[in-house]
C-alpha cells in the first residue's frame, strides 16, 4: 500500500500519463465463493494475469480492478467502479460512478457505461449503457454453469433504469428507453419502450404523430 492508500500488485503495467486516485486495488486475485460447493474460494493461489492500463487513462478513487484486465488509452474509470477478471475495455471509454463490470466482459471504443454488466457480455463501439444487464439465472446457486450473455452492437443507447435480461442481441443503432424491460432480441435501428414494445423508426415516428397531432 502506498501513501495514497492504493494497493497495486506487481502484475499491473501502466502506460504514460496515467492518473491514479486514492484507495484503489489494482491487479487482485479473483476469489469468489462458490455457493453450491461450500465456502472455499474457486481459486486460492497461482500467478495473477497481467493488468494493462493504457496511456492517459484516469483511475479515480476506491476502484477495484481484478487480474487479466486490459484498459486501453484515454479511458476514464470513475469512483467506486469494479472491473472483473478478463475484461477488455476499448479506447476512450468511460466507466461511470459505481459501475459494476463482471468477468470476461468486452467493451468497445468510446462507450459510456454505468449500472450492472454481468459476465461475458459483449458491448460494441459508441454504446451508452445507463441501465442494468442481467442473466436469466435459471439455476442461481450453480455459479459454474455458463448462461448466454447479452450482445449490444455499435451505436446503441440503453436509457436510465432499463433492464436487459438474458442472452439477447440489441442491433446496431437501437435505443432502449428509460425504464424499459427487454427480454427479446432487437433488430437494428429499433426503439424499445415499456416491456418488449419493439418499434421500427417509422413506427415510432408514426406513434409520435398520433400522440401529438390528434
Amino acid at each position: 500500500m502506498d501513501e495514497s492508500g492504493n494497493v497495486v500488485y506487481n502484475n499491473v503495467r501502466f502506460g504514460q500519463e496515467v492518473g491514479l486516485g486514492h484507495h484503489n486495488i489494482l491487479g487482485a486475485y479473483h476469489e469468489r465463493l462458490a455457493v453450491k460447493y461450500g465456502p472455499s474460494p474457486i481459486r486460492k493461489s497461482g500467478p495473477r494475469g497481467s493488468v494493462a492500463i493504457g496511456d492517459r487513462t484516469t483511475v479515480c478513487n476506491h476502484v477495484t480492478i481484478y487480474e487479466d484486465v486490459t484498459i486501453a488509452s484515454d479511458c476514464y474509470i470513475d469512483d467506486y467502479v469494479r472491473v472483473g477478471t478478463g475484461t477488455r475495455i476499448g479506447e476512450g471509454s468511460l466507466l461511470l460512478y459505481g459501475a459494476r463490470i463482471y468477468d470476461r466482459v468486452r467493451i468497445g471504443r468510446e462507450c459510456r457505461i454505468a449500472g450492472l454488466v454481468p459476465g461475458r457480455v459483449d458491448i460494441g463501439d459508441n454504446v451508452t449503457m445507463m441501465g442494468t444487464i442481467a442473466h436469466k439465472y435459471d439455476r442461481p446457486l450453480d455459479w459454474f454453469r455458463d448462461e448466454p450473455s447479452a450482445v449490444i452492437e455499435d451505436d446503441v443507447v440503453v436509457g436510465l433504469g432499463a433492464a436487459i435480461v438474458g442472452g439477447i442481441k440489441i442491433g446496431v443503432g437501437s435505443y432502449v428507453g428509460a425504464g424499459a424491460t427487454l427480454t427479446k432480441s432487437v433488430p437494428e435501428n429499433s426503439i424499445v419502450l415499456g416491456t418488449n414494445q419493439i418499434l421500427s423508426l417509422e413506427e415510432f415516428e408514426a406513434r409520435k404523430r398520433r400522440i401529438y397531432y390528434t
